[in-house]
């Protein structure tokens, strides 16, 4: 974690990071739910199928791809897809968001650890902040994806998002539908 947190600050990524203490470390956290919530919707959105599963051996902290031997894109909502391990079947698109989310809830767990030296179960994470804050994260992420797909710039998209949210998610909601 520390030579993480060093090598994202030492490449210009994280330009406010604390030095020092549990604030970093919190930091780090934060940081890495936006990855995962923003990465979970963007799969999400753009049909991506990545293997977000129990193996846990494609994505890198940062968000990138690091195997795409079972990364699938497919050109509509291709939602019951799994993949077929024999073993076990995959998730599929849907369930990427709470494979992600437990992504973020095991980070929890080492945040607190390095904090406080204890080693706590992960089910004592089920209710911790950062998954709601992932929820937001993830939410505000599908409405930005949603707004960039009806060709909206950025700006327009920071408007309607500050202006408009209520009704940028009844729209998404309905997107949703006809997109299932």
């Amino acid at each position: 974690v520390e030579y993480y947190i060093d090598r994202q600050m030492k490449n210009g990524e994280w330009t406010d990071c604390p030095e020092k203490g549990a604030r970093r470390y919190q930091y780090f956290l934060k940081k890495e739910m936006e990855v995962f919530a923003k990465l979970s919707a963007q799969f999400e959105d753009e049909y991506i199928f990545c293997w977000l599963d129990w193996d846990g051996d494609n994505i890198l902290m940062d968000g990138g791809i690091i195997d795409y031997g079972s990364i699938r894109q497919f050109g509509l909502y291709h939602h019951e897809y799994r993949f077929d391990d024999v073993q076990r079947y995959s998730t599929s698109i849907t369930e990427q968001k709470n494979k992600a989310k437990q992504t973020v809830q095991t980070f929890a767990q080492l945040v607190d650890y390095l904090v406080t030296g204890e080693r706590k179960p992960l089910k004592e994470f089920k209710k911790h902040k950062i998954l709601s804050d992932f929820e937001e994260s993830f939410s505000q992420a599908k409405n930005k994806n949603l707004l960039y797909k009806m060709g909206f710039n950025a700006d327009q998209q920071v408007y309607l998002m500050k202006h408009h949210r209520k009704l940028i998610e009844e729209f998404r909601a309905s997107f949703s539908y006809f997109e299932m």
